[in-house]
């Protein structure tokens, strides 16, 4: 009997430290790190799965720093996007895929408008691109999803921005 209890607790450990070493670590922009199995890496997302697990989930590459596979191989897969205050604004990335923010965190709306008395609509329409990149830099974001992008014509033309900031 005492056998018994004995194989079965060893094969117990051995399924543990073999289910423990065949899986990947995903290590994300913020710190934490993901125990998981990695079953695709594509050009904008990773694909992966907890240990016995069948359901996969899926996160934009932006937020992962780097993958360690089991085998020991490191992959890395980004850099931070590291802005130290408003003079770095133009690192700011501007999007309309909401795909290009999964998995970073919202750090607020942002709104800008640029006005002028017969403006040149391209001409506005930097100023009002650099003034959101420098809200979204005040937020804590890199990189903005545009919510909505107007432009109106009468003497005084405007171009209005909208959007939400995002960051890790």
């Amino acid at each position: 009997m005492k056998n018994i209890i004995t194989l079965s607790f060893a094969l117990f450990l051995a399924t543990f430290f073999v289910s423990a070493q065949t899986t990947d670590k995903i290590v994300k922009m913020n710190g934490d790190t993901l125990t998981v199995t990695v079953t695709n890496v594509s050009e904008s997302t990773i694909t992966y799965s907890y240990p016995r697990e069948t359901v996969t989930t899926t996160i934009n590459r932006k937020v992962v720093k780097q993958i360690i596979y089991q085998s020991g191989r490191v992959e890395n897969i980004s850099e931070p996007i590291v802005i130290n205050g408003e003079a770095d604004f133009e690192k700011v990335i501007i999007t309309k895929d909401p795909n290009e923010v999964l998995g970073l965190v919202k750090k607020g709306d942002v709104q800008s408008k640029a006005s002028k008395l017969y403006g040149k609509e391209s001409k506005l329409r930097v100023t009002a691109t650099d003034d959101l990149k420098k809200e979204a830099v005040k937020k804590g974001g890199f990189i903005i999803l545009i919510q909505s992008d107007n432009f109106s014509m009468s003497p005084i033309n405007n171009v209005t921005l909208t959007g939400v900031a995002y960051g890790y």
